[in-house]
């Protein structure tokens, strides 16, 4: 569980996870499995606790790069971001389209030669909590969505749009942005 991962972490000198961190941060765009293959090949033996050290940061790298993923059984494609970043233990996304939470492996994000930086290992329900600002939100977020997609599937072929949408202020006459 969390102890467990919180523990192998710790096996890194807390100057090694600060490196880590920044080489990991510092990487560019879409090249995220090669730095993180190159991590796992100057630390032999420690893949464990750069596992559970590293998955936060991944998740955080992912996010800021907007990183499309194919959700699996749909062929859709949603891309993460900040905004949808569900922090945590084991961090996931929402997508804003279907309203559900993306499941990511990031231990798999240095591993193999798929074309995607990390794999959607699946989806599953938001949580109740979250469903009634995004359901406040939905009218704008989808409108939006709709106005751009045309733009995105001519400009951008291979593109990927996910649309996110919010409430500011904490009434029912709130503003969607």
């Amino acid at each position: 569980g969390d102890r467990r991962s919180a523990r192998m972490a710790s096996s890194l000198s807390r100057e090694t996870q600060a490196v880590l961190r920044s080489i990991l941060l510092d990487s560019p765009p879409g090249q995220i499995k090669d730095v993180l293959a190159d991590l796992v090949a100057l630390l032999p033996g420690h893949e464990d606790a750069l596992e559970a050290f590293l998955t936060p940061v991944v998740a955080e790298v992912v996010a800021r790069d907007f990183t499309p993923v194919v959700i699996p059984g749909t062929g859709r494609k949603c891309l993460l971001t900040p905004d949808g970043l569900l922090e945590g233990p084991s961090p996931s996304f929402i997508d804003p389209s279907s309203r559900q939470v993306i499941h990511v492996d990031f231990s798999k994000a240095s591993a193999g030669s798929s074309s995607e930086p990390v794999p959607c290992t699946g989806t599953s329900p938001l949580p109740a909590a979250e469903l009634p600002a995004l359901a406040r939100a939905e009218p704008s977020r989808s409108a939006v969505e709709a106005a751009f997609a045309p733009y995105v599937s001519d400009m951008y072929p291979q593109g990927t749009l996910t649309v996110y949408g919010r409430v500011e202020g904490g009434g029912a006459d709130g503003e969607s942005v």
